[in-house]
């Protein structure tokens, strides 16, 4: 199945986001270890 262009970039782009905040979420965490 192929996605267009724009249905691909809302993908990744939710993608990205989600990858953000799970390593904010993981350095918030290593900075409260300290």
């Amino acid at each position: 199945m192929l996605l267009d262009d724009e249905d691909y970039f809302i993908e990744c782009s939710k993608k990205m986001y989600q990858r953000a905040e799970e390593l904010e979420y993981e350095i918030w965490e290593l900075e409260e270890d300290e």
